[in-house]
């Protein structure tokens, strides 16, 4: 089939949560008609895939659907940090959203569990009424945005029969929940506490949020310095300098780097003399002087003179498409957070 494959799509993946997610996703894009060879990365929620004609757009999307989770085309069009960028952002908002309401729900439920006892009457009923208004509260979280995508995710999980952590989490707070409206019948049954759901759902927001925010601190530094490598170079040839795209300086090529700009390339200085702050690459905020025979590091920027530097490296660890790279595994490398959280629902 080599010979037909003709299309790449890429589609971004809603309702994943776990590599196991990543795995069915996988898998039900592997079946569509067509298709080759399908990837599907867990932290940037996008899926590669690879085959004929007859792996249509829309073939893909139903795949995915059928499976238990929703795609759409990705976005075209913006640079290798950019769209990324975004995704962060935008994930990062929606997490501080969801955070803020969970807590804001979250604390009338625990509250009212301590208030309960001392102000309810046996003969007014305020045992009863208290607890309503917890089932209340508590219901007003679980259909909110902070609970309802992880019960609408532990019940999609379910009927695909597929385990994953929304499963283990929505089990949990239906025990609780559950546990406490049967209070609000059998006041005898005091092991079941409203809070209890309230508190797991809380737990999980702060958790995405913290890994939302580690995943952006471990990728930022190399997006800065990814940021400082231009994305042209001026590349002495016979007839004087052209400017040509940095992936088309190739090893053993003479480029040009001009006072207060970036070194295009990884290389040694050939021609002139330069002070070139490397803090960027370094942490040493004082300027270093290069003369012919010195190396240079892509990104590193010329304060004073101008070189004339032979690559050496091209393409390396800091081009724009490796930095890209690295951002994508600086995110799936980043400690999770909710790993943690999921001996504490069991």
């Amino acid at each position: 089939m080599s010979g037909e494959l003709e299309r790449t799509t890429r589609l971004r993946i809603e309702g994943m949560t776990c590599a196991g997610c990543a795995a069915r996703v996988e898998q039900a894009l592997r079946r569509a008609p067509g298709v080759a060879s399908a990837h599907v990365d867990l932290t940037t929620h996008a899926a590669t895939v690879r085959g004929s004609e007859e792996a249509t757009t829309a073939r893909l999307v139903e795949a995915v659907r059928g499976a238990g989770y929703d795609a759409e085309p990705a976005r075209s069009g913006a640079g290798p940090f950019e769209s990324l960028e975004r995704e962060d952002a935008e994930l990062r908002r929606r997490h501080r959203q969801v955070l803020v309401q969970a807590v804001g729900l979250s604390l009338p439920i625990v509250a009212l569990d301590f208030l309960i006892a001392p102000l309810a009457s046996p003969h007014a009923g305020g045992h009863v009424w208290g607890r309503v208004l917890q089932a209340l509260l508590c219901a007003m979280l679980l259909i909110s945005p902070a609970g309802g995508p992880i019960l609408a995710g532990g019940v999609r999980a379910m009927l695909h029969r597929a385990g994953n952590m929304d499963l283990l989490v929505t089990l949990g707070v239906a025990a609780s929940f559950f546990g406490g409206v049967a209070t609000l019948f059998v006041p005898e049954l005091h092991s079941f506490h409203f809070h209890a759901a309230a508190m797991i759902v809380t737990l999980v927001c702060v958790g995405r949020y913290l890994e939302a925010r580690a995943r952006r601190s471990a990728a930022g530094a190399v997006v800065a310095l990814a940021k400082r490598i231009p994305r042209e170079a001026l590349r002495v040839t016979a007839g004087g300098l052209e400017r040509v795209p940095v992936e088309a300086v190739g090893a053993g090529d003479l480029v040009r780097a001009a006072v207060q700009t970036s070194v295009p390339v990884d290389g040694v200085v050939l021609e002139g003399e330069a002070a070139v702050d490397e803090s960027s690459v370094t942490g040493d905020a004082v300027p270093v002087h290069k003369s012919p025979g010195d190396a240079v590091r892509a990104g590193t920027l010329v304060v004073d003179g101008d070189l004339t530097v032979r690559a050496v490296r091209v393409g390396g660890c800091l081009s724009p498409s490796s930095c890209s790279i690295f951002w994508k595994r600086s995110r799936s490398s980043a400690a999770s957070i909710m790993s943690g959280l999921v001996p504490m629902i069991g």
